[in-house]
């Protein structure tokens, strides 16, 4: 059975808000403090995968739907793992539970960054994710996403496994093993009629719906010299 791997981001859009959704502040103040304000909203409580209403996202998940609906050529539907990096939480499953809250990278001071992350363990669960074994595994983050998991060339990755990230940030990846990185930018977005925040999950979604088809296979996904933005445009999966 097929094995994929899902890291995305949270997102500002929410299934569900509250007045007073946790903050920053609720997350750096936390054990009793944070149990308690998670007590408050704990009937609003939303597995990760459902929470979010980004573009990204939602996206996403229609990728998710489509490929769990298909067998793959593999004898059953594949086992898709999706990872959520939020900025509160830190790494979590997508049956995760979260509360309502208000947080992200976005926006932070590097040293406020590093730090926070840091304190979330976001580089070790990171590795510990991905140095799994996996068929394929997505990783769909921006840039202050990114730099909270602290990649460098100690990573290990488990399994072949495609970046989607902009140009400046494809620049600054080191070279590692397994990983091949797909670089996007404003023309990919008018390419794929898709806004440039929701791009990652548009083709997220395409790939997956073309492995769910059979439309593409894992050797064409990892080979360098296959077109991968081509494929996914012309495949109409």
């Amino acid at each position: 059975m097929m094995r994929i791997l899902i890291i995305t981001s949270c997102t500002g859009e929410k299934t569900v808000t509250h007045d007073r959704a946790l903050t920053l502040d609720d997350f750096t103040r936390g054990g009793e403090h944070l149990a308690k304000r998670e007590r408050e909203l704990a009937k609003l409580k939303t597995a990760a995968a459902e929470l979010y209403t980004g573009q990204q996202h939602v996206r996403l998940m229609r990728g998710i739907e489509s490929i769990l609906a298909g067998d793959n050529g593999n004898g059953g539907a594949p086992k898709v793992e999706l990872w959520v990096l939020s900025a509160g939480y830190g790494l979590v499953p997508g049956d995760r539970k979260l509360a309502p809250y208000e947080c992200t990278f976005q926006g932070m001071k590097a040293k406020q960054l590093r730090e926070w992350a840091d304190k979330l363990d976001v580089p070790i669960d990171f590795r510990s994710v991905v140095s799994g074994d996996y068929d394929l595994a997505l990783i769909l983050l921006g840039d202050a996403y990114l730099k909270a998991c602290s990649i460098d060339d100690s990573i290990q990755f488990g399994g072949p496994t495609l970046f989607f990230c902009g140009n400046s940030v494809a620049k600054r990846l080191p070279r590692l093993k397994n990983v091949r990185v797909v670089t996007l930018s404003h023309s990919e977005a008018s390419r794929f009629s898709c806004g440039l925040v929701g791009l990652k999950g548009e083709l997220a979604y395409r790939l997956l719906s073309c492995f769910s088809v059979r439309k593409l296979d894992l050797a064409e996904v990892s080979d360098p010299a296959v077109d991968l933005l081509a494929a996914l445009e012309k495949s109409n999966c």
